[in-house]
């Protein structure tokens, strides 16, 4: 019988240890989001395609930063990139911001 509550109580705490940890990524993917925005980065995406070169040009942003949150925002899941296998992120490979739910106001 002590086995099985073991087993038990080992199980629920992996499940809220997995909950919490899922939690606090969301928390950090939302924090990424709401940085891109305030530094234009979605914004100058949304002019085309860019290298994190191009991007920190466009954004007046330092390039290592910008390859970073790049490189977040793929993993996420939020942005696409070419060559998406290639590691770590070459100064050549592209980001691109996925096509936009909104219509936009002409």
């Amino acid at each position: 019988m002590t086995e099985l509550a073991e087993t038990a109580s080992s199980s629920t705490t992996d499940a809220l240890v997995e909950r919490l940890f899922g939690a606090v990524i969301d928390t950090l993917e939302v924090g990424c989001v709401h940085l891109g925005g305030r530094l234009g980065f979605y914004r100058a995406l949304a002019e085309g395609d860019a290298t994190p070169g191009d991007l920190a040009t466009r954004t007046g942003c330092a390039e290592r930063y910008v390859r970073e949150w790049l490189e977040q925002q793929a993993v996420a899941g939020f942005l696409t990139v070419d060559a998406p296998d290639a590691d770590p992120w070459p100064a050549a490979r592209l980001g691109r911001a996925p096509p936009s739910p909104v219509p936009s106001r002409t």
